[in-house]
């Protein structure tokens, strides 16, 4: 319960000013951790939703597609369905970064 706690309050603390990038990976981290310690699927789920929502918002294909895998792998015990769904997603995102935009990024 503290573990769960705490990541809360670290999210808590990602300002607004932090790139839209680094508060979807942070939430998708925090989403994989609360699935991993079975403290409350319903949080995880919210973190991870949140993070989706954000990420699919991302400008840069690059960025989309790799917050969409941490979603997956977060995703993949408690919710199979979903996260094969955002896997596919990454995967036909991913297809459509160039050098010059990942380099970009």
């Amino acid at each position: 319960m503290r573990a769960a706690r705490l990541l809360a309050e670290t999210i808590s603390l990602i300002p607004s000013a932090v790139s839209d990038f680094a508060r979807a990976c942070g939430l998708a981290a925090s989403a994989q951790a609360l699935a991993q310690i079975d403290v409350d699927s319903d949080r995880a789920a919210e973190s991870a939703a949140e993070a989706e929502r954000i990420a699919r918002s991302l400008a840069s294909p690059g960025q989309t597609a790799l917050v969409l895998v941490y979603i997956a792998v977060a995703l993949a015990r408690v919710d199979p369905k979903h996260a094969t769904r955002l896997t596919a997603d990454a995967e036909r995102t991913a297809r459509f970064v160039d050098d010059g935009r990942m380099r970009a990024d």
